[in-house]
């Protein structure tokens, strides 16, 4: 939960005009927050089990997100 509330925020800070310090910190936070989120669900993925993982549809959203974020890293 702190996690998620700390990546709000980090989120809420992103504004125009930024300075190029103020993006790269803001960059820095995103890929930390990720790693935190992609720990988690792998943990979780093994703990589980792809079908127990997959019947909580709060993980399914999780994963989704993961996903998508992971798209949006390789593609920078």
């Amino acid at each position: 939960m702190t996690s998620i509330l700390a990546n709000s925020i980090q989120l809420c800070l992103d504004r125009y005009p930024i300075s190029d310090y103020e993006l790269n910190a803001l960059d820095i936070m995103n890929t930390v927050f990720f790693s935190i989120f992609l720990f988690e669900m792998l943990l979780k993925l093994i703990a589980l089990g792809p079908i127990l993982y997959l019947k909580d549809k709060f993980n399914v959203f999780d994963c989704v997100i993961i996903v998508l974020s992971i798209v949006d890293i390789s593609l920078k």
